[in-house]
């Protein structure tokens, strides 16, 4: 019992002594290899090119380990991140199937409950691309020219849209070109609601990057990153375009900037939304009565 317990201890007494002999004996030899070149540096090339020789593959092993070593850490660790990420994935898609499968559900109800109270049927929204052709914005009016008119069916007072977004009207129309007035525009006033109550207001343009929200009845109920979209109100457009975001409130009012980079379009799409038809047709029926 004693003989093993004297051999286990020489033999962990020689795994740790070992190491420090290599150790020492590297450090004496590149001492020695120090000084014999700053005694006489061409007198020994020769053995300074045996030594390299020599080190080289002890060196060359060295670092093969010390790299294999890392990038056993590296992908122990990326393994780790993996998983983690692995796991969010998991849990996102999960909620993404239950969502969808809620969004399924209600549409199909929606679908019936529609059929049962025999709901009028929406117009489709017909949609002309136009290119700008110009950016006539001064210090005075923010404005674009795009290149269609009256030979696209281009009229008044259409609803123009970049990307979904509602950015503009239709003001003035020639044969194959029309004026846009921009949501920036001083004279550009569109109803609108924002925030989760959507609460009521007039988006009113000032000439500058960003839309004055006014005569919020309830400010208190809207808050910065709050969406702002078309009410309805009035009969030029129909409700639930998006327009913008709500940035900030000054004490008076809020300020709005457009979902829409306003400086970099290049196209736009000119919606009917069938409602100046509507509303022309409703005005001749009320004369003719």
């Amino acid at each position: 019992m004693k003989i093993q317990k004297r051999l286990r201890l020489f033999s962990a007494t020689r795994v740790s002594y070992w190491p420090r002999v290599t150790f020492f004996a590297l450090t004496l030899l590149c001492l020695i290899m120090l000084s014999v070149q700053m005694g006489a540096p061409n007198s020994y090339a020769g053995f300074r090119v045996l030594f390299m020789d020599t080190i080289n593959p002890v060196l060359s092993f060295t670092s093969s380990v010390t790299q294999g070593i890392s990038e056993t850490v590296t992908n122990l660790t990326d393994i780790s991140s993996l998983r983690s990420e692995n796991a969010r994935l998991t849990e996102e898609n999960r909620q993404l199937k239950t969502t969808e499968q809620l969004a399924e559900k209600l549409t199909d109800e929606n679908a019936q409950l529609r059929r049962m109270l025999q709901v009028v049927p929406e117009k489709p929204v017909k949609f002309i691309t136009a290119r700008i052709i110009s950016d006539t914005s001064n210090g005075l009016v923010r404005s674009l020219i795009i290149n269609g008119g009256r030979n696209q069916n281009i009229k008044k007072g259409q609803a123009v849209l970049a990307e979904g977004n509602f950015i503009g009207r239709v003001q003035d129309v020639a044969d194959d070109a029309s004026r846009v007035i921009l949501i920036t525009d001083f004279a550009s006033k569109i109803p609108v609601i924002a925030g989760p109550s959507s609460q009521q207001g007039i988006l009113s343009g000032d000439n500058s990057d960003v839309i004055e929200l006014l005569y919020i009845g309830q400010p208190q109920s809207v808050n910065p990153g709050d969406d702002v979209l078309t009410s309805g109100k009035g009969g030029g457009l129909p409700a639930g375009i998006p327009v913008g975001k709500v940035a900030r409130w000054n004490g008076t009012e809020f300020s709005v900037i457009p979902n829409a980079d306003l400086a970099s379009l290049r196209y736009v799409q000119v919606a009917d939304f069938g409602l100046a038809s509507m509303i022309e047709e409703l005005s001749k029926t009320v004369k003719a009565h």
